[in-house]
């Protein structure tokens, strides 16, 4: 469910109507960004706190839906918001240059790390899966040899 919530939470905020109206008022912008910082808690927590694969599968989720949207906003043809026309004449560069850097970032270092730790959680999952087969193995092996050494 965090991961829906996280989701949501996400792409309505970077819709251009309400990423415009984040920078033109402070109880907007707040309101953004306590939003996009507690969905991201509790994705955190239930992820922290779920078995392996469950968070492999949230984890993997949750990357790809960032993934589409970093691309989104690196492929798109023109600017998507109207709020950053000016902010971006003091760097020296466009507002189609920036929103898709914007879109890279959210796309390469934090897919990136999402992918580490999906790899990480299924890695972890699995490893578990092997030591409980490993641990069945090794009982029957004691229980064979407990019953070959009873006298008959």
């Amino acid at each position: 469910m965090a991961n829906v919530v996280f989701m949501l939470t996400l792409w309505l905020w970077h819709m251009p109507l309400f990423l415009d109206a984040t920078l033109r008022g402070n109880v907007v912008y707040w309101a953004m960004n306590i939003s996009i910082v507690s969905a991201a808690i509790w994705l955190w927590r239930e992820t922290f706190g779920a078995d392996g694969l469950h968070a492999f599968v949230g984890v993997t989720f949750t990357g790809l839906q960032m993934t589409m949207l970093g691309a989104v906003l690196t492929f798109a043809a023109a600017p998507l918001y109207s709020v950053y026309v000016v902010t971006t004449i003091p760097w020296g560069i466009s507002q189609l240059r920036d929103q898709r850097l914007g879109g890279l970032i959210m796309w390469v270092p934090a897919g990136s790390l999402m992918v580490a730790y999906s790899a990480i959680a299924l890695w972890l999952w699995l490893e578990r899966f092997d030591l409980r087969r490993g641990s069945r193995a090794i009982v029957q092996i004691h229980s064979a040899g407990a019953q070959s050494e009873q006298p008959t």
